[in-house]
């Protein structure tokens, strides 16, 4: 989520909290007029004890100090500042770890700085391909394809480029093994500028070999990256003459659920009788707005949540509250595919999770959600003007356990059950501007008419 958005959201949580009585709120703690080494210290210790997580996910906060005290206390540029700070993000595998600063040169990871002008995939075999290429770039003057196969890049095999590839420049945490995966071949497409890439790749089972010089952009590393938030909070049309087209880009307050309501309201006087609710890189909100969503589909009321926060006084989890979704007056009663991707996260994954227990809904896409559903809030003041955000409160079932976030495999999340394949062929696709996954959730509603 937007930073703008989270300090918004933990205002208003903040809030609530305070309303209810309850002296627990978000901690944030200012490092940032120690010394480096100092500020690293202090970090990993309050991360320890107030990151969420730290059981569920059997993170090892030994070997953090063990590996990163060393680097703190040998930097001395400006550069190497930053590389230690910009290396708590991959310490913790959970999205709602966040890295800002508003100094836009510092933002941007050297490493990243420079633009091979293609688009990078992997695919279910396990290869990579290039997706696509922009048009007038140095991949397409070098002479590469959409299509092509890379076998090695830079001088190493791919795998190990994959490998290679400096995951610490991510600002946002990766909380899957695949997510990981994707964002570090996404970053092969980027290199320092100016630096001459040389290319090994298969087209049509044949070798060919290009040298790729990287030039700079203006991109920042959101874009980069391909984390840039949301810009609408809903979107409605109809896809076909009977097929509904609902994008909820945030869980706002109030505003989304009377725009859904509106928006079901007009989709069914167009004639829909079905539904594709986009989740799609839907970055999150408030739990009772998603609650609220799964009401406009259900004629039960059922167990959503219980929300648990951090306590600085006992150290431990404190219970705040317990969510459930309540049917709303405006009932939905035609079959849904709900679309997700990686980029479905916090609130988002609620409301994937409550629309996936209900009948007629089926969730579609290539791959699962973000796997991080902890309340956020929390944050670090650190040098140089950074700030580092995590989730200090959890979601529990019904059971008590934690739901939806990655655990120690990096297991979690919602899980298509209707899976669009990693394909060349849907990766190409996508890359050109072409939407595989909503194609096939038009087709399947369509047969089921």
């Amino acid at each position: 989520m937007s930073l703008i958005r989270a300090v918004a959201l933990a205002v208003l949580c903040a809030f609530f909290l305070v309303a209810a009585g309850c002296a627990v709120l978000p901690p944030t703690d200012d490092y940032g007029d120690l010394p480096l080494p100092e500020a690293v210290e202090a970090t990993l210790v309050r991360l320890e004890s107030a990151y969420a997580f730290t059981e569920h996910k059997q993170l090892d906060w030994e070997a953090a100090h063990a590996g990163l005290m060393p680097l703190a206390e040998a930097a001395t540029t400006a550069e190497e500042h930053d590389e230690v700070v910009r290396r708590l993000v991959p310490l913790l595998p959970d999205a709602h770890v966040q890295l800002y600063t508003n100094d836009a040169e510092r933002d941007l990871c050297r490493p990243l700085r420079g633009t091979l002008g293609l688009t990078l995939s992997d695919v279910e075999d396990g290869s990579v391909i290039v997706a696509g290429v922009t048009a007038g770039g140095p991949a397409e003057a070098a002479g590469l394809l959409a299509g092509d196969v890379v076998v090695s890049l830079g001088g190493v095999s791919v795998e190990q480029a994959v490998l290679d590839a400096p995951l610490w420049c991510h600002p946002v945490g990766t909380a899957t093994p695949e997510r990981r995966r994707q964002v570090r071949v996404r970053m092969l497409g980027r290199a320092e500028t100016d630096a001459l890439v040389g290319m090994e790749v298969l087209r049509d089972g044949e070798p060919t070999s290009a040298d790729v010089l990287a030039e700079p952009d203006d991109l920042t590393v959101q874009q980069v990256l391909g984390i840039v938030p949301p810009e609408t909070l809903l979107e409605r049309r109809m896809l076909t003459e009977t097929v509904g087209y609902v994008r909820i880009g945030w869980e706002e307050p109030l505003r989304v659920e009377v725009k859904l309501q509106a928006a079901l309201l007009w989709l069914e006087r167009q004639g829909a009788t079905s539904l594709v609710i986009d989740l799609r890189g839907n970055d999150g909100g408030m739990e009772r707005t998603a609650a609220n969503i799964a009401g406009y589909f259900t004629d039960e009321t059922q167990f959503y949540e219980t929300v648990t926060f951090y306590d600085g006084r006992t150290g431990g989890q404190r219970v705040m509250s317990e969510v459930w979704v309540q049917p709303q007056e405006v009932r939905w009663h035609y079959p849904v595919e709900v679309l997700v991707s990686a980029e479905t996260v916090s609130s988002g994954e609620g409301t994937a999770m409550l629309l996936s227990r209900l009948d007629g809904v089926e969730i579609m896409g290539f791959e699962g959600t973000a796997a991080s559903f902890g309340s956020t809030g929390s944050g670090i003041l650190l040098p140089d003007g950074w700030r580092l955000d995590y989730p200090g409160g959890r979601s529990l079932d019904v059971n008590g356990q934690i739901q939806l976030d990655s655990d120690a495999e990096g297991v979690g999340g919602v899980l298509p059950e209707v899976r669009v394949p990693w394909t060349p062929e849907t990766r190409v696709a996508l890359a050109g501007g072409a939407d595989p996954v909503l194609d096939a959730a038009v087709a399947r509603l369509e047969v089921s008419r």
